[in-house]
């Protein structure tokens, strides 16, 4: 074995270097050159969106019947409303396909570099290994089929672990919505999911919406129902009938009007008494979602901290933008953020009373994103998702697929008790990660791209000037460090007053993306010390 392993090491180093440098350069060429086609696209676009918002507003003026946002101008600007958006996601589109390329590119780099380090250690490591039969029963403990450990919780100075409050469990007071429209196939996946992963007989009532009458999706929803209501599921059946108007527009109007009628149904109980209780939280799925392993359990912990205003939290999500395989690695990290992921997320009542009689007529996630609907609440997201997205269509023509693609979805469990629930709260939160921020070590772009990372294992620190465009914006340094770099309602992806937590490098070193510490929300310099 330790042969055959250096032989393929001296083929390795004997055949990289004459091949290796031209093919990166030209790979590197043909980058650059779809960039500069991109960002040629990007600017006309630009210009174009210009225009639309110049008719926009002049036509929207006299027609804001409230301060409700873009979403309450008259029917008559709809159509300008769309045009505007879509522009914007061709832009956006664009500029995650750039990113994508750097992305990529970065990658490929980072295995170069490692590639033969990992394969001689690789090797190194097999020697000290037991025998696949000797591991086996080792990782067995005996004939007994003992479940593999839990990894243990981080330890929060000054918390108790253990409470007779957890481990929670959601009862009939939270249900599951599931939105869904004409792909079966996706639908079946999802729902196998939600119902093996589900905390059991009489709790959390799986309400399915379905718009629309395809047959096929009907038929996969009698035949669940059968399924769930065996192992003592309440499952619900709504039919949802797009209205004639939105039949003439994009699916994103069709999908806010499904959105607001199927959460006014769950949350008045379905209305026709089919659930025994109207619930006080809903978590919504849609169709091309699975959900992870621990998925109900997490929600269940996070609840209360939903429930509690002091907490100031908007909703509770399962997803992460930055959640690739490469950029994540501790199941039981969770963060604050001022982002809003979507995605797999629960909103309680109170949320809902405010927010569903000005819900907008279409881009309804990108309406919640807003200061007006935000207003300075925040959301909790998990380090590793709990949702994986795996379509490869939908309204939004799986927008950034480059990143979606590479979501890792969780699968060993996290121990939610009273240490978790406590590390979360807002002022413990805050402190720490104030703290932490401040207390990293900085690196520069080009020493992570090259793997020169400070000695330690500590968390690093990389300054962006703004959210403003330009070489050193917080665009630019993303697109570069191959992470999300969008930007809605002034708030990047993940970030939690303006830093953005990823992990990078071989060995997934904790960075925070950040502006610079003198231009950092009061809210968090307030806990570091000058």
């Amino acid at each position: 074995l330790g042969l055959f392993f250096a032989a393929n090491l001296l083929f390795f180093f004997l055949s990289t270097p004459s091949g290796l440098p031209e093919d990166q350069a030209s790979a590197d060429s043909h980058a650059l050159e779809e960039q500069m086609v991109a960002e040629e696209t990007i600017r006309q676009l630009r210009s174009k969106l210009v225009t639309t918002n110049a008719l926009l507003n002049r036509g929207s003026s006299a027609q804001l019947a409230s301060r409700q946002g873009w979403a309450s101008v008259a029917p008559m600007n709809a159509e300008v409303v769309a045009q505007r958006h879509q522009l914007q996601d061709k832009v956006e589109g664009l500029q995650h396909d750039m990113g994508d390329i750097s992305h990529r590119f970065h990658a490929l780099d980072t295995a170069v570099k490692v590639f033969p380090t990992a394969l001689l250690t690789s090797w190194l490591i097999s020697l000290t290994l037991p025998r696949p039969a000797q591991h086996w029963q080792a990782a067995k403990g005996g004939p007994s089929d003992a479940a593999p450990a839990q990894q243990a919780a981080p330890v929060v100075a000054g918390l108790r672990a253990e409470s007779p409050e957890f481990p929670r469990r959601l009862s009939a007071d939270t249900a599951v919505l599931m939105i869904c429209y004409s792909r079966a196939g996706d639908l079946a996946r999802s729902l196998d999911a939600v119902l093996k992963h589900h905390p059991g007989r009489g709790t959390v009532p799986i309400v399915i919406s379905q718009d629309g009458d395809v047959r096929a999706v009907s038929e996969l929803i009698d035949r669940f129902q059968v399924k769930a209501r065996a192992k003592g599921v309440t499952v619900v059946h709504l039919r949802h009938q797009t209205s004639r108007e939105n039949e003439r527009r994009n699916g994103y109007f069709k999908l806010a009007d499904h959105y607001q009628w199927a959460l006014s149904q769950t949350f008045s109980g379905a209305r026709d008494g089919r659930l025994q209780t109207a619930p006080q939280r809903v978590i919504i799925l849609e169709e091309d979602l699975e959900v992870a392993p621990d998925f109900f359990d997490y929600f269940a912990a996070a609840a209360p901290l939903l429930d509690d205003p002091a907490e100031n939290l908007l909703a509770v999500s399962a997803w992460n933008d930055n959640g690739q395989g490469m950029h994540v690695s501790d199941p039981q990290a969770f963060y604050r953020s001022d982002f809003f992921p979507g995605l797999g997320w629960m909103m309680n009542r109170a949320t809902w009373n405010e927010l569903g009689p000005k819900w907008p007529k279409a881009y309804w996630d990108d309406w919640l994103r807003e200061p007006e609907q935000r207003r300075g609440r925040h959301c909790l997201r998990p380090e590793i998702s709990r949702t994986l997205h795996f379509a490869k269509d939908g309204v939004s023509r799986n927008q950034y697929s480059g990143f979606l693609t590479s979501i890792k979805l969780n699968d060993v469990p996290a121990r939610f008790d009273g240490a978790w629930a406590e590390s979360l709260k807002r002022a413990v939160y805050d402190r720490r990660f104030a703290q932490e921020v401040q207390s990293a070590t900085m690196a520069s772009i080009q020493d992570i791209r090259a793997l020169r990372f400070p000695p330690g294992s500590g968390p690093l620190r990389v300054e962006y000037s703004g959210i403003e465009p330009g070489p050193r914006g917080f665009e630019s340094v993303a697109r570069q460090l191959g992470v999300m770099d969008n930007i809605k309602a002034g708030v990047p992806r993940t970030a939690y007053y303006g830093v953005v937590t990823v992990r990078l490098g071989p060995n997934k070193r904790k960075v925070h993306i950040s502006p610079p510490l003198d231009r950092v929300p009061d809210e968090l310099r307030a806990f570091m010390g000058s």
